[in-house]
């Protein structure tokens, strides 16, 4: 998952899917601060497709996810539909989100899915993840 075809920043990025019914996932688990400001999620983010038909068939999407694995927010969600072909920068200012969880583990979690037997596909890269906190 770890590529140097297609990076925003540095020498790597995250790579998911790029084949027919992948379901790639990357995260990471964090504890929100006992006390904050602000708190904003950010990522660069790269997607193409071969794909020519004109449905969602394949996605990428971001959530944050309590202990459990249960949707504390869902930031983003795309399809090979509406594909990048660049880099593009998103930021989610989750503050009011995550106030139930101060002291407690949460998880950003980026997935990648790819339509099983489809002889086309999306491919999607991560890269420059943060999670600021003021």
């Amino acid at each position: 998952m770890i590529d140097s075809s297609n990076s925003y920043s540095g020498q790597y990025s995250a790579y998911l899917c790029g084949y027919a019914g992948c379901n790639d996932r990357i995260w990471q688990s964090f504890t929100v601060p006992a006390s904050y400001t602000k708190i904003t999620v950010t990522y660069w983010w790269y997607s193409d497709t071969n794909k020519t038909a004109k449905q969602c068939l394949d996605t990428f999407s971001s959530h944050l996810q309590n202990s459990s694995g249960g949707t504390v927010r869902t930031l983003q969600q795309s399809c090979n539909t509406n594909v990048t072909n660049k880099w593009v920068q998103e930021s989610f200012e989750v503050s009011s989100n995550l106030v139930a969880y101060k002291g407690k583990p949460v998880t950003l979690l980026l997935l990648g899915t790819n339509a099983l037997g489809q002889p086309q596909t999306s491919d999607f890269f991560v890269d420059a993840v943060k999670v600021i906190v003021q």
